[in-house]
């Protein structure tokens, strides 16, 4: 079994940390605010459909019904573009807590493994996949339980939860993920909520439909991946 050695702290601090921020802020400075100007993008459709149905022969020479025209193709805009921000939202959401795990890996097989170990790994690999637990079991042989960290549970009870609803929708996870925070389920924004989230379904996550990831949600997990690595780095220099 490999030592884990000193330097890891400072890499989960100088490395792992900034790619997370770095996440961070490409969604919150450079991809949501190209969706700050959508309703007014959405109104100047509906300008440039009245215009345009104006010019057509038939019932659009009547200014209601050109009116009631041009209001839909500005909502339809507006409805699109505002789920296409929200997938937006749930898919990074995921990208952090895949990004999580990745990280992990990476750790597990250049920090933890000797290399008879990794070769054993490489072997297994082509069979199934790397368990996040088989991780934990190496860092508790190793003195370490991340299962009592502070962001452990914000990690892998609900962001795994909330990754893999993104990714496979409807299933064992959004059952889960439902009692542990219902409120992901209700679209964000005034006015009563519809229906129980028990009767709630997920089909088109990625395309803002079914689960609600706000950006308060998306910092509570960039926060608690930061804070998992810092804990580790503690943990590792608190053993040396």
């Amino acid at each position: 079994m490999s030592r884990i050695t000193l330097d890891w702290a400072d890499y989960f601090r100088e490395i792992f940390v900034n790619q997370i921020e770095a996440l961070t802020e490409c969604l919150e400075k450079r991809i949501l605010s190209t969706f700050d100007a959508i309703e007014d993008e959405a109104r100047e459709i509906s300008e440039k459909e009245f215009e345009r149905l104006g010019l057509l022969p038939g019932p659009y020479s009547d200014d209601g019904e050109r009116a009631e025209k041009a209001q839909e193709a500005g909502i339809s805009y507006y409805q699109t573009m505002d789920d296409t921000r929200q997938g937006i939202l749930n898919m990074l959401a995921a990208a952090c807590y895949h990004l999580f795990e990745q990280q992990l890996f990476l750790f597990h097989r250049r920090g933890l493994l000797n290399p008879d170990e990794k070769r054993e790994l490489n072997a297994k690999l082509s069979k199934g996949v790397l368990k996040i637990e088989t991780v934990k079991d190496r860092l508790l042989a190793n003195g370490i339980d991340i299962g009592k960290f502070v962001s452990w549970g914000t990690l892998y009870d609900e962001f795994r939860l909330v990754a893999n609803v993104v990714k496979h929708a409807d299933g064992w996870s959004s059952k889960e993920l439902k009692s542990r925070n219902p409120d992901l389920f209700f679209r964000p924004g005034p006015g009563p909520r519809i229906g129980t989230v028990d009767k709630k379904r997920v089909y088109q996550p990625l395309f803002g439909e079914g689960l609600y990831v706000t950006i308060e949600v998306f910092r509570s997990c960039t926060n608690a991946v930061r804070d998992f690595w810092q804990e580790l780095s503690s943990a590792i220099e608190n053993q040396q």
